[in-house]
């Protein structure tokens, strides 16, 4: 079965809805802006319980439920912090831009 985009994209907004409700994130001391680590973190550990659900074969409908939220943290952070943008051409500078017009280092 496959989902519109527009579908899936609908989810992930209802997911920023939900982590954006004062009484989610209130016990953090970031005022609602996790660093970037904290967000890899928090995706980490949704990713393991995706994981653990996928093992125990608890179905595909508990996996994406949990991989619905590691997308939402995802977008947070984004959201937070810029995204890069993707880039198909080559990088003469080692830098990337992004989408809030700052740039960053590439490896």
């Amino acid at each position: 079965m496959s989902t519109p985009r527009d579908k899936v994209y609908e989810a992930i907004d209802s997911e920023r809805d939900y982590h954006d409700k004062d009484s989610i994130l209130n016990h953090w001391n970031h005022k609602k802006k996790p660093s970037v680590e904290a967000e890899l973190l928090t995706m980490q550990e949704y990713l393991i319980k995706a994981r653990s659900a996928w093992q125990t074969n608890s179905g595909n409908h508990e996996v994406l439920d949990v991989l619905r939220k590691v997308v939402g943290v995802g977008v947070r952070c984004f959201e937070n912090h810029g995204v890069p943008l993707r880039y198909s051409g080559p990088d003469p500078v080692g830098e990337e831009a992004r989408v809030d017009g700052a740039t960053s280092k590439t490896c």
